[in-house]
């Protein structure tokens, strides 16, 4: 409430060097109910050189009576190609060789995000060159080879192979759980895969177009993606509270191997 009393007594001073004193409020979700009640007075009324933009991730946290005041402008995610575009403009000021592959694979794991994009891009130029496997490795994922290597496994009912995957995933220090969840998304993306016959809807690199085509060249490959799916799902819930995860993912990827 302070907080906010201090921005209206300073809503109420003219800009020195301006037409128009400008508050930007991030994360505005934030402000408690007791501040939002301390900043109506001034959001109703405010002075015709003062201009607010409240930004948030959050608007339905905002109450209804500060949204009815205010113009709303939804900001949306950016497309996969104008996020490749963009990191080929930086790419080629700061002389950095990149396929379009690369980048368009970024481009999909940003989410719509520039900004993580660009994140990503510096984060993979830190291991050298700028290559669809430095990327994987800089974003914390496993190699796809690992994945696909696992879920033929769990196809062909190959206990013995799923347990040694898992175990030298874990002897080798990546998070289970991390595990669980990225190949959760992997599976996820073949199941779209087999269902579009095109890379595009999936967040994997073209470079896996060969390995991918030989991994759901069988009758009613999606189906048994789907289920692989659901049970993926099943156990990234009860890994949750789960203290002994290692031991716990074994015993249900076994149960997995099991369908019918």
């Amino acid at each position: 409430v302070d907080n906010v009393r201090e921005i209206i007594a300073s809503a109420q001073e003219r800009a020195i060097d301006g037409k128009y004193k400008i508050f930007i409020i991030d994360e505005c979700h934030a402000i408690t109910t007791q501040g939002w009640q301390a900043f109506l007075k001034c959001i109703e009324e405010p002075p015709t050189y003062t201009i607010f933009i409240f930004c948030t991730t959050d608007p339905q946290k905002v109450p209804l009576t500060i949204q009815n005041r205010c113009q709303r402008h939804n900001i949306t995610k950016l497309g996969i190609n104008a996020i490749k575009d963009r990191l080929k403009y930086i790419c080629s000021c700061e002389n950095v060789s990149a396929e379009d592959n690369t980048l368009q694979y970024i481009a999909r794991l940003s989410d719509g995000s520039v900004r993580q994009a660009i994140t990503y891009l510096e984060q993979s130029l830190e291991l050298g060159s700028l290559t669809t496997e430095n990327v994987v490795k800089a974003t914390g994922g496993s190699v796809y080879e690992k994945y696909f290597e696992l879920a033929n496994a769990i196809i062909d009912r190959d206990v013995k192979k799923v347990c040694n995957i898992i175990s030298s995933q874990f002897d080798n220090g990546v998070d289970v759980k991390l595990f669980v969840d990225q190949f959760f998304s992997f599976c996820l993306d073949v199941t779209k895969y087999c269902l579009f016959k095109s890379l595009s809807v999936t967040s994997i690199p073209e470079t896996y177009k060969e390995i991918m085509e030989k991994s759901t060249n069988f009758d009613y490959s999606e189906k048994y993606y789907m289920y692989i799916v659901d049970k993926l799902l099943n156990i990234k819930n009860g890994l949750k509270g789960e203290t002994s995860p290692k031991e716990y993912v074994e015993a249900s990827l076994i149960k997995v191997c099991s369908w019918n």
